[in-house]
């Protein structure tokens, strides 16, 4: 994914886990958070939103979740009617991920074909 979503004019940074994405999240205040919903350690990816909700410096970071979770099962884990968390479900929808990205930060991002495996 970091592949797909890299360009010139910004910087894309990856999490091994959900703790390292929250402390990175909460350390770098990136302008977009992308996350799937089931990670290891810390918990499912709402738990991390939730937390970082908490400090006001974050509270507005936009985050799309990207999961194979099931979508229902998936939204009840989510705040309802927040318009800075979208929730996707794989295989990732490049073009609409990138015109997300775009209306929810405002980011550009080029397009790509992206790799078969």
């Amino acid at each position: 994914m970091s592949d797909m979503l890299c360009g010139p004019n910004y910087e894309v940074t990856t999490a091994p886990d959900a703790l390292q994405g929250f402390i990175q999240a909460r350390d770098l205040k990136p302008l977009i958070v992308i996350s799937d919903m089931e990670m290891p350690g810390y918990g499912t990816g709402d738990v991390g939103l939730k937390d970082l909700r908490k400090d006001p410096r974050l509270r507005h970071i936009p985050f799309i979740f990207v999961t194979s979770m099931d979508q229902e099962k998936a939204k009840l884990l989510l705040p309802q009617g927040d318009p800075t968390v979208r929730l996707m479900s794989k295989p990732v929808d490049w073009v609409k991920l990138r015109a997300w990205i775009k209306e929810m930060c405002g980011l550009e991002i080029p397009e790509r074909v992206p790799e078969a495996g």
